[in-house]
């Protein structure tokens, strides 16, 4: 679909009618800094509770995240589940 400038994308839970969808653009288990770096190629400042937040803890429990499960969460390791 890559051809045509479409993507192919598979929920796993039932979508409802009307229902938001949303993708990450980023590793949400990255710490704040890295999250507004990766969001600022995109375009985007972030001011969400979490990325407004100088919360260190955060970021700590979000590297503990990283290190429990590395390739979850990180947009690069998506696999189409049909394949």
């Amino acid at each position: 679909h890559d051809r045509i400038g479409q993507k192919q994308i598979y929920a796993s839970k039932a979508i409802k009618k009307g229902e938001e969808l949303c993708i990450s653009y980023i590793d949400a288990r990255a710490n704040r800094t890295e999250r507004q770096e990766l969001l600022d190629t995109w375009g985007f400042q972030c001011t969400c509770e979490v990325c407004g937040s100088l919360d260190s803890e955060s970021d700590r429990r979000r590297a503990r995240m990283r290190q429990l499960n590395p390739d979850k969460g990180d947009p690069a390791s998506f696999k189409d589940p049909s394949s």
